[in-house]
């Protein structure tokens, strides 16, 4: 088999790299070896060709760091911790065990203290508050909420932390820590949070109950008008299918029955307007887009917009009315509504204008 690297060039390199970064670990190695750093090939290959790692760097007579001595106990933590802060002018703060390389990590801390007071017990010193994590007293922050109230009129439980990035209070946590809950916080300093809207725990039973409450409400609603509605008043689609494997099961169980919208458009648009074109004399461009919108028939020389009311549009009526007042402002036309049915019923008794609602 045939080695893109030699013995001698690996030893070479492997020299050179414990030459430029000093004593190594096998884990920095390995890192150096994958990304290039220093050695040629990776230590993989290092230990197809060596047997080992150690067996490498004995043959250039180096050794590699033990980690094992680096290995956290409570003496090496309290000898870490008291250096730090006589090298940083008698300051540490609870954060810099998540950012310095000298101190271990909050997990490690705890596995041998029970909480931040026995670390400063033990270390004989306090750790500093930064601007964000000084010393609250209880009174201080129930006059500043009190202070918020008397600006605002109101305040909720969300609110809390909206104070604490303005540093007006401390953390959520924390006040929980100094209080033992919100509730113990609001009745200590006699404050009323306002009540919100609280996410219910659905159940197939509150599903069903709520489903039949809203057509109590409302009267026959179809799927997509139920699914319309406000989630302070209905759950969603998910939570809906859920408990239930169908529409279908859903009528069964709550004992209603779901309108059926037949998206059928035009049938009678074309017949309508040729019949308005031929009586007036005039010519209509069909399905005429305003920016985003479309009506139905436009006459361009009188600037008049036709829109034929079909049977479907009984469902959308506040969708109808915005798109009405869009294009009339855009346009600065006269709007004509023609309810489709009505209007061929009657064109045979009466003249073309009762038959148009113009706006």
């Amino acid at each position: 088999m045939r080695y893109r690297y030699s013995k001698e060039e690996i030893l070479k390199k492997l020299d050179d790299t414990f030459t430029k970064y000093g004593e190594l670990s096998k884990s920095e190695l390995r890192k150096y070896c994958n990304n290039g750093r220093g050695i040629c090939c990776s230590s993989d290959i290092i230990v197809q060709r060596f047997g080992s790692l150690d067996n490498a760097a004995k043959q250039i007579n180096k050794k590699f760091k033990d980690i094992t001595k680096w290995r956290w106990s409570k003496e090496k933590i309290i000898k870490s911790l008291i250096k730090f802060y006589n090298e940083n002018n008698e300051q540490i703060f609870k954060s810099d065990l998540q950012k310095s390389d000298k101190l271990c990590d909050r997990a490690t801390l705890f596995a041998y203290f029970n909480s931040w007071e026995e670390v400063e017990n033990e270390c004989n010193f306090k750790f500093s508050y930064s601007k964000y994590n000084k010393n609250w007293t209880k009174k201080e922050i129930i006059d500043n909420i009190k202070r918020y109230i008397q600006l605002n009129g109101v305040i909720k439980k969300i609110d809390l932390f909206l104070l604490h990035e303005k540093n007006i209070i401390p953390a959520y946590q924390n006040i929980i820590r100094i209080f033992g809950s919100i509730d113990n916080l609001a009745k200590d300093g006699n404050i009323e949070f306002q009540k919100t809207y609280r996410i219910t725990k659905w159940t197939k039973e509150k599903v069903i109950l709520r489903i039949n409450d809203v057509y109590r409400k409302y009267g026959n609603l179809s799927i997509s008008q139920l699914l319309n509605l406000p989630r302070s008043e209905i759950c969603d689609r998910a939570v809906i299918f859920r408990f239930f494997d169908s529409w279908r099961d859903v009528e069964i169980n709550t004992d209603i029955k779901f309108i059926k919208i037949k998206y059928k458009f035009g049938c009678h648009e074309k017949k309508i307007l040729d019949i308005i074109e031929k009586h007036d004399n005039i010519q209509i461009e069909r399905q005429y887009r305003v920016g985003r919108r479309l009506i139905d028939g436009y006459d361009k020389e009188n600037n008049i917009a036709y829109e034929i009311d079909e049977s479907h549009h009984k469902y959308y009526s506040v969708q109808d009315f915005l798109r009405e007042q869009e294009i009339k402002s855009r346009l600065g036309c006269v709007f004509i509504r023609i309810n489709d049915k009505e209007f061929l019923e009657k064109l045979g008794q009466k003249t073309l204008e009762d038959c148009r609602i113009e706006n």
